[in-house]
């Protein structure tokens, strides 16, 4: 038995499973360790570019993928990270609702609240780019 881990950005090796050991945890949980060899064992060049989504298996065999089916994966690849971004934004828009309230109270003074008005300006800007970006990819 191999398991196939990241060593790199994107490179990927190959560690054979010298054993598998069942242990029960203080609480009488079950779970699995598995103990590795300690050498690398090269994955070869068709594995790492199924990773590297340019290749597929298809019937067992490891075939090029067309242009199409690469830009495919790319366009599914720049939604997600749209995607991400976007919730990333929204947090910081969250988190900074609490400061406008406050700054309405006179508890914020106002050099603090423009930067903080800007920084949720250029955020909201952000967010209808990538949200433009998402709807014009499909």
């Amino acid at each position: 038995m191999i398991k196939l881990l990241p060593i790199g950005k994107y490179d990927y090796a190959l560690f054979p499973i010298m054993d598998r050991v069942v242990e029960i945890d203080d609480y009488g949980n079950e779970f699995t360790q598995y103990i590795y060899k300690k050498e690398v064992i090269e994955v070869a060049d068709e594995i790492l570019a199924v990773i590297r989504k340019t290749k597929k298996f298809e019937n067992g065999q490891v075939v090029d993928m067309t242009q199409d089916e690469i830009g495919y994966q790319q366009l599914l690849r720049d939604k997600q990270g749209a995607s991400e971004e976007i919730e990333k934004l929204e947090q910081l828009l969250n988190d900074t609702d609490y400061k406008a309230f406050k700054y309405i109270d006179g508890e914020v003074k106002e050099n603090e609240w423009q930067a903080i008005k800007a920084q949720r300006k250029n955020s909201r800007a952000r967010i209808r780019e990538l949200k433009h970006l998402i709807a014009s990819l499909f």
